[in-house]
């Protein structure tokens, strides 16, 4: 019987982060819900994307602690099962971690000058290599597609105002958006 509740309580501990991401998602799921706006010319509104990033919360929420009560017996028990007990953990790399942080530091220190594109592919490619990648073609294309598709995202969906940089950094920018159409 102490098993029992000792498994209650492990659950209930595991799933608390999940009960109050949903209670918070879902109060401003109903505060974005209760947003009055006409959206000019058949646009979306500005609720919308608060709404569909929120419904994703309250989604994993409900999966995870779904997930927590229902299944996280049966895998602790395959697990306990079919593997050994780990191994020390290796030691964090506390120099990578410096340098990533140093770089995103970097990232937001750069957005005004280079602009958010070429930030970005700077950005992508450096943590790449920070994670220990080192095929150069795929970091580099990856850098370009992910800022490419990021712009398109913000800027013609999401329709947020993104920095272009200076001279002669913002020529970067601006034949992007021509390439992307937009103005």
């Amino acid at each position: 019987m102490a098993a029992v509740s000792g498994t209650g309580w492990h659950k209930a501990r595991k799933a608390a982060p999940y009960a109050l991401g949903l209670a918070v998602g879902g109060y401003f799921f109903y505060l974005a819900s209760v947003l009055e706006f006409s959206a000019p010319g058949g646009r979306i509104g500005p609720e919308l994307w608060p709404k569909m990033i929120l419904g994703a919360l309250l989604a994993t929420c409900i999966y995870e602690i779904v997930r927590i009560v229902l299944f996280d017996n049966l895998r602790h028990a395959a697990e306990e099962a079919t593997e050994p007990p780990p191994a020390v953990a290796p030691p964090g790399n506390l120099r990578r971690v410096i340098a990533g942080v140093t770089a995103a530091i970097a990232y937001v220190n750069l957005l005004d000058k280079f602009g958010f594109l070429l930030s970005t592919i700077l950005f992508l490619a450096v943590f790449g290599y920070l994670g220990g990648y080192r095929r150069h073609v795929v970091i580099w294309l990856s850098s370009v597609g992910g800022s490419v598709v990021l712009m398109f995202v913000f800027m013609r969906v999401v329709y947020i105002a993104l920095p272009l940089g200076v001279a002669p950094f913002s020529a970067c920018s601006h034949a992007a958006m021509s390439v992307m159409g937009i103005r």
